[in-house]
């Protein structure tokens, strides 16, 4: 099991960096629920229901939720493309499941 660190990268006294165990480190942005709610234009309700359905890419760090800036512009780029989600089930062990939701980023869907 690996786990993610939240730590400074060194000489970089504004940026923070995750590093895991693997002795990689990766600069990153996390944002807030209202932070990413404001970039996309939606309520942060809305927000929250697209997290519990799997739609827009988050990091879950104990129950608080944030959102790597990189991956939520990628996303954004990519025109809100759904994500990959498998969902459990009794007789397959779990079946992928696109979810084809982009209301996120249409204007007025607050």
């Amino acid at each position: 099991m690996q786990y993610m660190v939240l730590g400074r990268s060194p000489g970089n006294d504004h940026q923070p960096s995750l590093s895991n165990s693997g002795g990689y480190k990766m600069n990153t942005r996390l944002m807030t629920a209202s932070q990413t709610a404001q970039i996309l234009n939606i309520s942060k309700p809305r927000l929250y229901d697209l997290v519990k359905r799997g739609i827009v890419p988050h990091v879950r760090l104990g129950r608080q939720v944030r959102f790597d800036k990189g991956q939520i512009e990628d996303w954004i780029s990519r025109g809100g493309t759904p994500l990959k989600i498998k969902y459990p089930s009794k007789h397959d062990g779990g079946r992928e499941v696109t979810i084809n939701d982009t209301a996120p980023l249409k204007e007025g869907s607050n």
